[in-house]
């Protein structure tokens, strides 16, 4: 084990040998532990990913909790968004690229910008 991080992953073997070793060793003796190769890797990443500084159990429920808070999010997206505005110039309309199409003047997205007042 010790000789496969060193030879096929340098840049994490400082990381993992000697202490992540026997961390390893537990888990593939597990009678849980996946038999598919990529549910292996899964498997191990999740588990060793938050080593030293959390349990191995801790670490795959933190895993877990940020699949779950990706599953959540909506697959939509905003596209497109458009205003309709009133500028001083005199245009009255739909606008272009977020700015008037008369005068280019831009839409202000912020409320100080628009009425010059803080909110507090």
């Amino acid at each position: 084990m010790k000789a496969a991080f060193e030879e096929h992953g340098k840049s994490y073997a400082h990381n993992f040998v000697p202490e992540r070793v026997s961390d390893v060793f537990l888990l593939i003796r597990r009678r849980k532990f996946p038999k598919r190769k990529k549910a292996q890797i899964n498997f191990l990443a999740d588990l060793l990913g938050g080593r030293p500084d959390s349990s191995l159990r801790r670490s795959r429920d933190i895993c877990e909790e940020e699949r779950a808070k990706q599953r959540r999010k909506s697959r939509h997206k905003i596209i497109r968004n458009e205003f309709y505005i009133e500028r001083t110039c005199g245009y009255q309309g739909p606008a272009l690229d977020n700015a008037c199409r008369s005068c280019g003047a831009e839409i202000p997205f912020s409320l100080f910008e628009h009425t010059g007042k803080v909110l507090s």
